[in-house]
């Protein structure tokens, strides 16, 4: 095994988590299986033991990209078993990087499931891992948001100035994240972090002000660095708090356009989550008014035209290793 296999595995991953939700998941899952598999099978060869560790690394971040996609795709339980394999294998490397973003991955599906005790606790001791790149980012964003769903008010107010001011570290410095897409964190991402987080601590001026200027960002980067994915979210936070502070037909015309501008094999999990919370908020803040009734029927449809392609392997940690 020579140093371009490696760099073939590497990049293998780099191009999945860059087309991440800009194309069909199915085959960029089985793409990550198989470089997985790939990397495990290299392992049962001979190789000096640095590429041992860089091996175990591929393998590590090809489980963390399985199980975000897993996640997204609604079966946080089965990302968490994905998961726990990812850290099994980093535990193989010097990778802290690899490490913070297990724990990322983690927060994600635990914040999903409503466990934001477990989300936040993943987040706070993946900040310990956190030494480059944008991780450190994610995971003081995602720590706010876990604060203020278990009523920590002011903790979270604190972790949102901390996120803050790694914001502004980042901006002068480069990001160096080894990967893309879901991997990486720039300051757009992060504000919608810090918007879901505002309101949920009941302060919906400051989550669309948050929301407002990230998505300004999002529209404003290149189109190969656009996150479409995270910029649907950051609207959905918008549209939140525009029915908290009772614009429901900005509202209405805003989360349409979501609608009609999301592709029905990219409404993921997390993305219906959110669009039927928009539908909830607005039952509880209108009633039975007109403008809650069409937001209602937009979420219905956008659920109901929801097509993740055929379920994907729910063992896929299981073949080496778990």
């Amino acid at each position: 095994m020579g140093p371009l296999t490696i760099k073939d595995l590497h990049d293998d991953l780099r191009w999945v988590t860059r087309e991440y939700l800009k194309s069909p998941t199915l085959p960029l899952f089985r793409r990550v299986v198989h470089t997985r598999d790939r990397a495990i099978e290299l392992l049962k060869g001979r190789q000096r033991p640095s590429q041992s560790a860089e091996l175990y690394g591929i393998a590590g971040w090809s489980m963390t990209i399985l199980g975000w996609i897993t996640t997204d795709l609604g079966n946080p339980e089965i990302a968490e078993r994905h998961l726990r394999t990812a850290w099994a294998l980093a535990e193989n490397t010097e990778d802290n990087e690899l490490r913070a973003w297990i724990r990322a991955a983690q927060n994600t599906a635990a914040a999903w499931r409503g466990q934001y005790d477990v989300a936040a606790d993943a987040a706070e001791d993946g900040l310990t891992y956190a030494t480059a790149g944008t991780a450190l980012l994610i995971l003081a964003s995602a720590r706010a948001i876990d604060l203020a769903h278990l009523g920590r008010g002011q903790e979270s107010a604190a972790a949102i100035q901390h996120a803050l001011d790694i914001a502004a570290q980042l901006q002068d410095e480069p990001h160096n994240d080894q990967f893309g897409g879901p991997f990486s964190c720039p300051v757009e991402r992060a504000g919608g972090y810090w918007a879901d987080a505002a309101l949920v601590n009941d302060d919906a001026a400051k989550s669309i002000e948050f929301a407002t200027s990230a998505l300004g960002q999002f529209r404003a980067a290149a189109p190969a660095l656009r996150n479409l994915g995270s910029e649907r979210m950051v609207r959905c936070q918008q549209i939140k708090g525009f029915i908290a502070l009772g614009d429901f037909d900005v509202a209405a015309a805003e989360l349409a356009d979501v609608a009609a501008t999301t592709p029905v094999e990219h409404r993921v999990g997390p993305l219906i989550q959110r669009i039927d919370e928009i539908a909830q908020l607005a039952c509880e803040t209108t009633g039975s008014a007109s403008s809650a009734t069409e937001i209602v029927d937009v979420a219905l449809a956008f659920r109901q035209l929801a097509d993740l392609g055929p379920p994907l392997p729910a063992l896929a940690a299981g073949t080496n290793g778990d």
